[in-house]
């Protein structure tokens, strides 16, 4: 019997990510926040250029109408003469996905020719990498083949979050923790009058950006929040993303001083702790990115909002909010014999996976 389901494949190097077709696509999918149509739409056109990679975008249109039903955003990248195709991650995004309709999945997975057809216009690839899949990958391996699946090392934190916020600590946090966060609360108020503000002014917000690029710089290393690209890819996902409800920036005051500056996403009354940093000195003590999480939780937990993500990395700090461990997964399919031997020195701990964990350890330093 033939096959019903025969879907227009399209290989792209542009895409318009903020049409009314992806946000209808975008928002009838599974997808995460790192796959917003703002988010890809500054990444496509002010970050990849920047970054030494090719951007790739794969579109798939019912053959019929035309309509759009699903979107594979990106890169093709050089490792040592290795062609990788990989998502648009460049080490900042947690979460990759393919931008899907979600009742698609049956009839993609029926389409016994879609992979062959999406890899066709993908060549000369040798090793297609999908890393920081937070679902199935049944639908990824249907587009790019059933490859190696596995768990990644690194995993996704993430807590329910209610109101009232006093009743959440209490049914969530130890009484130690509590405690604590009551003391540093007194405590910094030894130093003045403390506030927590979010910005909406774009003035603000970009002045609290750039106190931030100050506080991390002495703070962590490699972190690409002090590289001009990425620090501006940053500001504008701050100032556009506040008008339209996926940013928010908010500062943590005491006094005169700004102690602690917090930047996070919003999507389906999610709030995801993307960067964030602190003023140190006598404040040092109190933990001020602690203290700038709770009320940045209380704030949230105000507004509606029913869960709160504390991304990738493993500090310790985020069990004390109740957060619990996801794993992650990754998809890898070699598409040669170099593919394949990369794939293999990967699996075995070599250049490609101590590359991979570079870009994983970047990530977890985005938080003050």
């Amino acid at each position: 019997m033939p096959n019903r389901h025969c879907f227009k494949i399209e290989y792209l190097d542009a895409f318009d990510f903020l049409s009314e077709e992806f946000q209808t696509l975008y928002e009838t999918s599974n997808a995460t926040v790192f796959q917003h149509p703002l988010w890809l739409h500054l990444m496509y056109q002010n970050l990849i250029p920047k970054c030494g990679v090719d951007p790739v975008i794969i579109t798939v249109r019912d053959p019929n109408n035309g309509s759009l039903k699903s979107v594979l955003p990106l890169v093709r990248s050089s490792y040592v003469g290795l062609s990788c195709i990989e998502p648009a991650d460049l080490g900042i995004c947690d979460y990759n996905a393919a931008i899907t309709v979600k009742e698609l999945g049956d009839d993609l997975l029926s389409d016994d020719r879609l992979r062959e057809k999406i890899i066709n216009e993908l060549r000369p690839v040798h090793l297609i990498f999908f890393r920081k899949v937070s679902k199935s990958c049944e639908v990824i391996e249907q587009m790019l083949g059933e490859g190696d699946v596995g768990v990644m090392e690194s995993c996704a934190h993430d807590v329910d979050l209610f109101a009232p916020y006093e009743d959440w600590k209490k049914a969530i946090m130890s009484s130690s923790f509590r405690k604590t966060l009551r003391r540093n609360r007194r405590k910094l108020e030894e130093f003045g009058e403390v506030s927590y503000e979010v910005l909406d002014d774009p003035v603000e917000i970009q002045l609290a950006m750039d106190l931030m690029r100050e506080q991390r710089s002495a703070r962590y290393d490699d972190d690409l929040f002090q590289q001009d690209a990425f620090f501006d890819f940053y500001s504008k996902v701050a100032k556009e993303g506040a008008r339209i409800g996926l940013a928010q920036t908010s500062i943590l005051r005491a006094g005169g001083d700004v102690v602690a500056v917090e930047f996070g996403l919003i999507h389906n009354h999610c709030y995801h702790f993307i960067l964030g940093g602190i003023t140190e000195g006598r404040y040092a003590k109190l933990s001020p990115g602690i203290l700038a999480m709770d009320y940045v939780l209380e704030f949230r937990a105000e507004q509606g909002d029913l869960r709160a993500d504390f991304t990738i990395g493993d500090e310790a700090y985020k069990a004390r909010f109740g957060a619990t461990p996801t794993p992650l997964k990754h998809m890898a399919q070699a598409e040669s014999l170099m593919g394949s031997l990369a794939l293999q020195a990967y699996n075995q701990g070599g250049l490609i996976k101590t590359i991979a964990k570079k870009v994983v350890n970047m990530t977890s330093q985005r938080f003050g």
